[in-house]
């Protein structure tokens, strides 16, 4: 037999995790035989942790959904909803205290499993990093302004290289969390580059920031660049960071 996409990812959650996670805690008397599963989360860690397996009530997370038939009373967000009165599940994101893990999230809607995924990882620290880009950004805009090009070249190097390590964070990669080089950013983000995952454009703008740094900062060459050059750095890191930010800011 041979079973779509969908309904393969279905089977495998359920052998890999929900089924043994509900036969060991039957085991140990915490589950009644026979279990209605009604939900299911698989909670993904970085760093070689062991996934958590939730179930049903334990089930943590925000949706944007759609009813089967619409019904009399309306219905405000947090409000109950009976899982047979859905016909899908549009969106759905973890709660901020999940929101570094990875997740794949099962729904029972009456008739048909729904299954929701995102193994983006560390979202809340790519923010955080993101959030430090754009200040970066700020600084150098005005520095492109007024003539410092120096100061600008310094300040769009850092803000690109803030957006690399918030790209690599969304990988489940412990020594991105651990990074304390320079170098260790720009290799894993060409590294990116070279397999198609990035655009590359993004990453030539980083590359070329990091080069003309080292004359702009240590003057360790001549330094000579154009206010429509500078602008047109400004304007390449700043697509870089919005394109990077789509990938780990909230949905809901």
């Amino acid at each position: 037999m041979v079973y779509s996409f969908e309904q393969n990812l279905l089977n495998n959650l359920m052998e890999i995790w929900v089924i043994p996670e509900i036969q060991a805690r039957q085991n140990e008397g915490g589950l009644e035989k026979p279990f209605n599963i009604q939900m299911a989360q698989i909670i993904f860690y970085v760093g070689g942790r062991e996934p958590d397996v939730r179930l049903n009530g334990e089930v943590k997370g925000r949706m944007i959904a759609s009813l089967s038939k619409p019904i009399d009373t309306p219905v405000a967000a947090g409000d109950l909803v009976d899982l047979s009165q859905l016909d899908g599940v549009e969106k759905f994101e973890l709660d901020d205290d999940d929101r570094d893990n990875g997740h794949a999230t099962l729904f029972y809607l009456g008739d048909k499993w729904c299954v929701t995924f995102d193994f983006i990882y560390n979202k809340k620290s790519s923010q955080e990093h993101l959030s430090a880009a754009k200040e970066f950004l700020h600084a150098a805009k005005s520095c492109i302004d007024v003539g410092y090009y120096r100061a600008a070249i310094d300040s769009l190097h850092s803000a690109s290289e803030l957006a690399s390590k918030a790209y690599l964070l969304g990988r489940p990669d412990k020594s991105i969390l651990e990074a304390k080089s320079h170098d260790m950013v720009h290799r894993k983000i060409n590294a990116e580059n070279k397999l198609g995952n990035i655009d590359a454009n993004h990453v030539s703008a980083f590359n070329m920031l990091r080069n003309l740094r080292a004359s702009a900062r240590y003057l360790r060459a001549e330094f000579s660049i154009t206010n429509e050059e500078a602008n047109g750095y400004y304007d390449q890191v700043a697509a870089y960071v919005d394109s990077v930010s789509g990938r780990s800011e909230s949905k809901l």
